[in-house]
């Protein structure tokens, strides 16, 4: 969750859901993986220590779902909610093009250029809830993990409790069902806002990112600085959310996309 003042709420109620930082390298898409490491990476990562003691707090409830939050800096007695940001002893991972609003837009309409699937005309609303004209699951499916797909959604998304593989970007609020599951990396920038309601048993195997760049209000317009991202878990089961850099780092071999161009006048 990337940003100042990351929220997680509500927490998953199940006590076997879970974030496991720890890398499971197992893989089943084309092709061989090469990216084992790290070994162990934070349950929960965010952009500043106000988001650690939000998210600790909301985690250790109660009920208290410690054990749950496995990776680095967890403890018996602590989850793993780690500050990667610049400030109260961060590390810096996520400044730079991580903590400016302007690269990661650039960044996904970049994907977009790539995509091979592309939702539009899908509404925005801003909040936890997806607009009434969000997208829904498409026909085609998102991908699987002997074909796996770049698919971007301008707009709220609407997942339900289908599953895919490859990369997703959804630039509005992401909302799944607890069945729902995902082969890869998923990328929820723009608004921010990933909202998951119902019990289940879907995973996520890979690694998501969440980050607000743009504003919560039409015309939806770009921030000067992040916002706050906002996660929230309404729901029990088996389902969770597992660290894996094979299928994180999938979307390097997918295919080739132009990131940029130049004309030669002769």
């Amino acid at each position: 969750m990337d940003g100042p003042g990351a929220t997680f709420t509500p927490v998953a109620s199940s006590s076997n859901f879970f974030m496991n930082g720890n890398n499971n390298t197992t893989y089943t898409g084309p092709g061989t993986c090469s990216t084992t490491t790290p070994a162990v990476a934070p349950g929960v990562s965010t952009g500043s220590s106000g988001g650690v003691t939000s998210i600790d707090a909301s985690i250790q409830g109660p009920p208290d779902r410690t054990t749950s939050y496995t990776g680095t800096n967890g403890t018996p007695t602590t989850p793993s909610v780690v500050d990667q940001g610049t400030d109260a002893g961060g590390t810096g991972a996520l400044s730079g093009l991580w903590a400016s609003p302007l690269q990661l837009n650039n960044l996904v309409a970049s994907i977009a250029n790539g995509a091979d699937q592309t939702l539009s005309g899908c509404g925005i609303s801003g909040t936890t809830t997806a607009s009434a004209s969000a997208c829904g699951y498409p026909a085609g499916g998102l991908g699987t993990d002997a074909n796996p797909l770049i698919t971007y959604v301008n707009g709220d998304f609407n997942m339900g409790d289908h599953s895919g593989a490859g990369l997703l970007v959804v630039t509005g609020t992401l909302s799944i069902g607890g069945n729902a599951g995902f082969d890869g990396l998923v990328l929820v920038i723009g608004q921010g806002i990933f909202s998951e309601s119902g019990g289940g048993n879907g995973q996520f195997n890979g690694s998501l990112f969440v980050a607000n760049t743009n504003g919560h209000s039409s015309p939806f317009t770009q921030l000067a600085a992040l916002g706050s991202p906002q996660f929230g878990w309404n729901g029990g089961g088996n389902n969770g959310i597992q660290f894996n850099s094979c299928w994180a780092n999938l979307e390097n071999d997918l295919h080739f996309m132009v990131v940029s161009s130049r004309e030669e006048m002769y």
